[in-house]
């Protein structure tokens, strides 16, 4: 059985379709959320972005724990490798 895709800086960036989403880059992943422009909104639309794309739920304890884009990606991850069946589409 192969791997799953992983989820990436350019998933994140489409799911959320920030105006300056080209200013996230491999640079700025441990860079806070709140610093690169992105409110509480923006994250919680990032949840809801996850499981209207993916059906890959994110509690709210968990999205105010995420507090860089690498958090984010790798808490992402965490969740499609607990649940193989669930599948990123680049």
């Amino acid at each position: 059985m192969s791997e799953p895709a992983a989820f990436t800086l350019d998933d994140l960036r489409a799911l959320l379709r920030a105006d300056d989403a080209d200013e996230l880059t491999e640079s700025r992943l441990d860079e806070e959320f709140d610093f690169l422009g992105y409110d509480s909104l923006a994250k919680y639309e990032l949840a809801s972005q996850l499981v209207r794309r993916y059906d890959l739920h994110v509690s709210d304890e968990a999205m105010d724990r995420l507090r860089t884009p690498r958090q984010a990606i790798d808490h992402i991850n965490d969740l499609l490798a607990e649940n193989p069946e669930k599948e990123v589409k680049s």
